[in-house]
């Protein structure tokens, strides 16, 4: 009996250690078999993102789970046997995502597509050398120095970034082209390039302080100069309004009187012998004539190609009025900016009437637009109305365009008199973007180059902006501050910027009316 029970006692007992080590090896089993990828989320996204992997037979142990996306080994944050906590490599490229436990290794049937940034926009499309410009977009960085930006290979200064949008600035060496982000070894590039403009400002002539001398550069002075013009052949002219004179300067900043004798008055003639009553506009037409209005006697004043002096419309003796007629029989009050057009017409701002007048070939001096009552209605002709308009401009299809100091605006006049608002809001200010919302402060000269870019003198800012044939306002010289200073793009300073004239070859003088100054702008 004690055998017996010997014998199912050990029976038993090797019963239960076959069941022992039955089950050890069955655990063993487990931990041997291969790790299985069931799903991973997300499917994509950027680099640097928290990716969850969830699966079989991971170890519980992160550093005994290898991770890698298409080949480039993650961190492993956090590990159970069904899932793992991994976030992208910076280096990572779009592929399958593997894990290995134990030396088994298991490929995702889906690959992980790592996003790079895009750029769906940038603004403005215009811009200068210094000014900032905003780039958006998806999957940029939010630290502005992982995210790297180029314009035509030149690389920029990132001030401000998110996800979806950056702020840069222009470098002074940079140059129109396309604009590619980087953002962590991704790239992104612009489908049209940015468009800039390099405008190099410095001092033509003038000694920044009133006077009439004549001289070369810094050796001449000014005093109270208005408007620009050019003669096409390297001459330019200007209206003298505080020294009665009429004033030529060349290329090479040699100034001369061109006309009048200093003394006020109205006296038509030669060169030397006629006289001005503080001149202020100044035009110059297909045949070599010259305009000049006088605010003194509230007339339009003619220098013919020959060099003689006469007044052509408005009173002789100063009387200001409104009225249309010829010549002498005709009335102003307060005529400033002129400019003609390839008909031999010659428009006047009349400023205290609030009109637009045009002069024909026949010195018949009609109303265009201007209902002669402070207003800023857009419509046609008389129903039209300004606020103290200053300057005017005509482009290649003949449109004029009327700078307000009153309303702060652009208007545009089409030859039928029809006024419509050009740019700006009416509110002062210096808001760039689109012409509807768009500010200014006292905009007075406008000029317009080869590609139908307009030039605005925005005097009380102190700098020059440009309004692109799409309608978009940018500054692309100045820092804002009236004051006169060379420089290039946002470095330049403007003291009063008020006449402007284009020249062909990338050209501008500007006047400085703060500092009597004629300001030579190199635009590259």
């Amino acid at each position: 009996m004690m055998n017996k029970s010997i014998f199912i006692c050990t029976a038993a007992l090797c019963f239960l250690c076959g069941i022992f080590v039955f089950e050890g090896c069955k655990k063993n089993a487990v931990s041997g078999a291969a790790p299985t990828i069931t799903s991973f989320s997300p499917l994509t996204d950027t680099l640097g993102v928290v990716v969850i992997i969830k699966g079989t037979n991971f170890s519980s142990t992160a550093a005994n789970n290898i991770i890698k996306f298409n080949g480039t080994a993650a961190d492993v944050f956090s590990a159970t046997p069904t899932k793992l906590v991994t976030h992208v490599p910076v280096s990572a490229t779009t592929g399958p995502i593997s894990v290995t436990v134990n030396g088994q290794t298991v490929t995702s049937a889906d690959p992980f597509t790592v996003l790079g940034p895009t750029i769906t926009s940038f603004s403005p499309g215009l811009t200068g050398v210094g000014y900032p410009f905003v780039i958006t977009g998806t999957n940029f960085s939010g630290d502005p120095g992982e995210n790297l930006v180029s314009i035509n290979g030149v690389m920029v200064t990132v001030t401000a970034a998110s996800s979806m949008q950056m702020t840069a600035i222009v470098p002074q060496n940079a140059s129109s082209g396309l604009i590619v982000v980087n953002v962590k070894g991704l790239t992104a590039s612009s489908l049209k390039g940015l468009q800039i403009k390099k405008l190099i400002v410095s001092a033509l002539a003038g000694t920044g302080g009133m006077g009439s001398t004549d001289g070369i550069g810094a050796v001449a002075s000014f005093n109270g100069i208005w408007g620009i013009v050019s003669d096409g052949n390297g001459n330019y002219y200007t209206a003298d309004m505080n020294n009665n004179k009429i004033r030529k300067i060349t290329s090479d900043g040699i100034v001369t009187t061109f006309a009048g004798t200093g003394v006020a008055g109205n006296t038509d003639g030669g060169l030397n012998t006629a006289t001005f009553n503080l001149p202020f506009g100044i035009a110059i037409d297909n045949a070599g004539n010259m305009y000049v209005s006088q605010i003194g006697t509230n007339n339009i004043r003619e220098i013919t190609a020959a060099g003689v002096v006469s007044t052509i419309a408005g009173d002789t003796s100063g009387t200001p009025g409104s009225t249309d007629g010829t010549g002498n029989a005709a009335r102003f009050h307060n005529p400033l900016g002129l400019v003609t057009d390839a008909n031999g017409n010659i428009f006047v701002v009349d400023q205290q009437n609030n009109e637009i007048r045009k002069i024909n070939s026949s010195g018949v001096v009609t109303t265009l637009a201007g209902s002669g009552v402070a207003g800023a209605t857009d419509a046609n002709g008389s129903g039209a109305s300004f606020n103290l308009p200053f300057g005017i401009a005509i482009d290649a299809n003949s449109n004029l365009y009327i700078s307000e100091f009153g309303n702060n605006k652009i208007r545009k006049v089409t030859q039928a008199g029809d006024v419509s608002t050009f740019a700006g809001t009416g509110s002062v200010g210096s808001t760039d973007g689109p012409v509807a919302s768009a500010t200014f402060n006292f905009p007075v000269g406008m000029a317009f180059d080869a590609n139908g870019n307009m030039y605005v003198t925005d005097s009380q800012n102190g700098n020059i902006r440009v309004i692109t044939p799409d309608g978009i306002v940018s500054t692309v010289a100045g820092e804002g501050i009236s004051r006169s200073q060379e420089g290039i793009g946002i470095t330049a300073n403007f003291s009063l910027p008020t006449g402007i004239v284009m020249v062909s070859g990338g050209l501008m003088y500007v006047i400085n009316y703060g500092s009597d100054q004629v300001i030579k702008v190199i635009v590259q």
